[in-house]
C-alpha cells in the first residue's frame, strides 16, 4: 500500500500518527530512521499539513530493540528538518 494514497483516503479522519519508515516494501522489512526507507517520509509530511492535521505524531521504532536510542534520535533530526522544508 502507497503510504500517501493511504493518507488522502482517510482525509480529514486522522486524529494521531503513529508511523515508521521501513527499508523495504514486503516481507522481511524493518524500520529505519524517518526519511531514509521507502515510506516517502517528505511527501506524507506535506499530505499532512494539507489536511491540516493537529494531532499527536508518535515515533514508531522497534529495529535493533536494545541499541535504538541512536537511531530514534535520528528520527527527531529527520522530523524537524522535513518539517521546516514542509512548512517553507
Amino acid at each position: 500500500m502507497n503510504p500517501v494514497e493511504c493518507l488522502q483516503k482517510l482525509d480529514g479522519r486522522i486524529v494521531s500518527f503513529h508511523f515508521k519508515d521501513l527499508n523495504k516494501e514486503g516481507k522481511g522489512a524493518h524500520d529505519v530512521p524517518w526519511g531514509t526507507g521507502v515510506a516517502n517520509v517528505p511527501a506524507l509530511l506535506a499530505e499532512m499539513k494539507r489536511q491540516n492535521f493537529q494531532g499527536p505524531i508518535s515515533i514508531e521504532y522497534e529495529h535493533n530493540w536494545l541499541e535504538s536510542l541512536p537511531e530514534i534520535g535520528q528520527c527527531v533530526v529527520n522530523f524537524h528538518k522535513m518539517t521546516g522544508e514542509v512548512v517553507k
